[in-house]
């Protein structure tokens, strides 16, 4: 899931942009979760909702976008800021906060949906490695190396190629470190990388086990049948075409 903070003065801006969200969410596997804010003042006062991008406005009522940027990249330098503007002269002004990428004003749909994919595969790179903290250490794992991910009560446990870990935490957070198009919830407990996937036998995944000899198994659970199904073909079609 990515979260977006928008903040744009015109209630029809983010109007669009609510629909916007909505149709990608109902067409893609990533999906937006959004913040609205008509000043800079609300967004500066939101304490709940954290984002992974924001949507700027250069031109706001109540402050310049460029500047409220600039105090964005203070305190997270590495943000994904998106500006909204239908004036080139800014954009100079504008890579001096590193920004990510430009949306015109005009209500192009189409270019809100090229920058969110943009936006997933960026996310993705940066989900290459699953990090977590165990019995006071930092582990740093490469995604490749996991097999599976399984919990037992509030203890999660990673399956990887080098061995096995265990971290108390939500489970439930797992997936939103994990680059999405090569994982696979199988169960509320389980989750698998598709790429030790050996075969599937209806509803049960056998894949390779932390040992390389033989072959574990698991059940699919009715709740992720179709939506493993469908995961699984489009990383079949991606890996082999």
């Amino acid at each position: 899931m990515i979260k977006i903070s928008v903040c744009d003065d015109d209630e029809g801006q983010l109007t669009f942009f609510k629909q916007c969200f909505m149709e990608y969410n109902e067409k893609h596997e990533e999906k937006i979760e959004a913040n609205f804010y008509q000043s800079v003042q609300s967004l500066l006062n939101e304490k709940k909702f954290s984002p992974d991008v924001y949507f700027l406005d250069i031109e706001l009522q109540d402050g310049n976008g460029l500047k409220l940027a600039g105090r964005i990249r203070t305190r997270n330098p590495q943000i994904p800021i998106v500006f909204i503007t239908s004036h080139e002269e800014f954009m100079p002004e504008a890579f001096q906060v590193h920004a990510y990428q430009y949306l015109n004003e005009k209500k192009n749909a189409q270019a809100v949906e090229n920058v969110l994919n943009q936006l997933a595969d960026y996310f993705s790179e940066q989900n290459q490695i699953f990090s977590f903290q165990t019995y006071g250490e930092m582990i740093s794992l490469d995604c490749r190396d996991i097999i599976c991910f399984t919990s037992e009560k509030r203890k999660n446990i990673v399956i990887a190629e080098n061995g096995e870990f265990e971290y108390y935490g939500k489970f439930s957070a797992i997936m939103d470190k994990l680059p999405r198009q090569n994982f696979a919830e199988l169960r509320n407990n389980f989750i698998i990388n598709m790429a030790y996937i050996h075969t599937i036998d209806k509803v049960t995944v056998y894949y390779e086990n932390v040992h390389g000899i033989g072959l574990n198994s698991v059940d699919i659970t009715r709740k992720y049948r179709n939506s493993f199904e469908e995961k699984y073909e489009a990383y079949r079609n991606r890996i082999y075409r």
